[in-house]
């Protein structure tokens, strides 16, 4: 009861109330049950996906919007990503839910605890992504925003979880330089040189190396 009770209280929390107007009491607990039983199991280090058009019948709750309900280990270029591939599908973005929360899983990825994130600074955080897209009939359409959607998710992961990687080759490529500077002129190794530094501070963000 207190895992469902500490779910409800965050999921609107940062939500504008005038989105949430329009809806029935029981489309919000609909939707809200909905993506809590999504989210009571995860492999870890996977993001968990997928694209439904709800019914009160078989889900709980109706839109007239296609839901993605999303449940992914938090971190940064989650909802931009989301959105430029939902774009990308030529789709309109009506809403988008996105709370942040700190959980304990067990081996077999099984929620077993959950709190509002600044409750419990030092467990890991989900995000809880519900997005509502124009609505797609057709069910080869939903597989494709839902592939789309993974697919950058993963390529997300991968340039965040490099990040670290990429930087300390940074650093290692201007310690080359300084130790072995290459035959240019002055000016021209300072200004590379100036250039490598001010990449990693932050100014750009790392995809990739070469």
């Amino acid at each position: 009861r207190k895992l469902y009770t500490t779910f409800c209280r965050g999921y609107f929390r940062q939500v504008d109330p005038e989105d949430l107007l329009e809806r029935s009491v029981e489309d919000l607990y609909g939707v809200v049950h909905s993506h809590l039983q999504f989210a009571r199991q995860r492999d870890a280090g996977r993001p968990k996906l997928r694209v439904l058009n709800p019914t009160a019948q078989d889900g709980g709750f109706s839109s007239r919007h296609t839901i993605v309900e999303i449940v992914n280990d938090d971190m940064p270029f989650l909802v931009d990503s989301s959105s430029l591939e939902i774009n990308r599908q030529a789709l309109t973005l009506h809403l988008i839910i996105h709370p942040i929360f700190a959980v304990k899983r067990d081996a077999a990825g099984n929620l077993t605890e959950l709190a509002m994130r600044e409750e419990q600074p030092d467990w890991p955080r989900e995000s809880i992504m519900h997005m509502e897209v124009d609505r797609l009939a057709d069910p080869v359409a939903r597989a494709g925003l839902a592939e789309g959607i993974e697919r950058v998710l993963g390529d997300v992961r991968a340039a965040v979880e490099d990040w670290k990687a990429m930087v300390a080759q940074l650093r290692a490529v201007i310690r080359e330089l300084d130790d072995r500077p290459p035959p240019v002129s002055r000016e021209e190794l300072a200004e590379s040189r100036a250039f490598l530094q001010w990449l990693t501070e932050d100014h750009m963000l790392l995809l990739g190396y070469r």
